[in-house]
Parts: structure tokens; C-alpha cells; sequence
């Protein structure tokens, strides 16, 4: 899936590797550097919701499927050790 800072979030139709359905229940969150996740809005660029080049590293595109699981992460190395796993899956 492909994100432009410059251009408003949309979401194509995509299959989750998770739950294996086809659909646009789909979202982006964005890891605060406290800790706490908020969800980014359809329709607005990036930068419009304060996100730049040196912010998005902590930024995921998730399926509806797993936004609670992830929003009980409150580190990025928590994140990145759970999107490790999945990967070895």
C-alpha cells in the first residue's frame, strides 16, 4: 500500500495476510513517541494530520482486524518484534 505525504489517505481493496479478507476496512496509526497511538483520518494528506518525513517512521497501515492488537503496543521495538513475528509466520 502506498502512502504520499502530499496526497489525502485512501484505501484501495487489499487482502489482510491476517484474516485473509478482501475489503477497505483498512487504517493508519501512528506510534506518539509516548506511547500513545492515534488513528490518522481518511481524506486528509499526512502533513495535514502534523506527519512528515522524519515521523513516519512509526506510521502502520493495518487492517480493521488487528487495531486493538497493535493499539496494546507502546513501543516502536514492541511494534517491530510483533511485525517480526508475523513475517516468521
Amino acid at each position: 500500500m502506498r502512502i504520499e505525504y502530499d496526497k489525502p489517505l485512501d484505501f484501495a481493496v487489499s487482502t489482510c495476510v491476517i484474516c485473509h479478507k478482501t475489503d477497505d476496512v483498512w487504517c493508519v496509526l501512528h506510534l506518539l513517541a509516548d506511547g500513545v497511538w492515534r488513528k490518522l483520518a481518511i481524506g486528509k494528506t499526512l502533513r495535514e494530520q502534523g506527519i512528515d518525513e522524519e515521523s513516519s517512521s512509526r506510521l502502520y497501515c493495518i487492517h480493521g482486524c488487528s487495531e486493538a492488537v497493535l493499539r496494546t503496543f507502546s513501543s516502536q521495538e514492541e511494534v517491530e518484534s510483533f511485525l517480526t513475528a508475523l513475517g516468521d509466520s
